[in-house]
């Protein structure tokens, strides 16, 4: 998904006068949002899981390959990131989506109201 191209036109639309577009966008974006939320939950699970158990392993292994706690802890933390490499920044993106969410709800009461009392 092109995630540049949806932040572009929330932008776009954060200064349009377009009702119609607004209000045909923000459904869209919803369904994206909640996607990738729910893709960043399991990223960041995924990481804690991986991290974990590759800790528990290399920890039951320690006496073999005489390596110290905090040895172990930067490894499982280093595997699990290479595995889930996305996790942060898919956070990061969800938090864009949600705020662009409130803006344009927020644009497009204010574009209902002044609408309203145009007439």
């Amino acid at each position: 998904m092109d995630y540049d191209a949806i932040l572009q036109k929330c932008n776009y639309l954060l200064s349009s006068n377009n009702l119609d577009e607004i209000s045909d966008f923000i459904p869209e974006l919803m369904r994206v949002y909640d996607l990738l939320d729910i893709e960043a939950t399991k990223a960041s699970d995924g990481y804690d899981n991986l991290r974990d158990m590759t800790y528990i392993q290399m920890s039951r292994e320690k006496n073999d390959t005489k390596k110290t706690d905090k040895m172990i802890e930067t490894e499982s933390k280093a595997r699990a990131a290479e595995k889930f490499w996305n996790r942060n920044i898919n956070k990061v993106v969800v938090k864009h989506f949600e705020k662009y969410l409130h803006l344009l709800e927020w644009r497009q009461i204010k574009l209902m109201s002044d609408r309203k009392q145009d007439l």
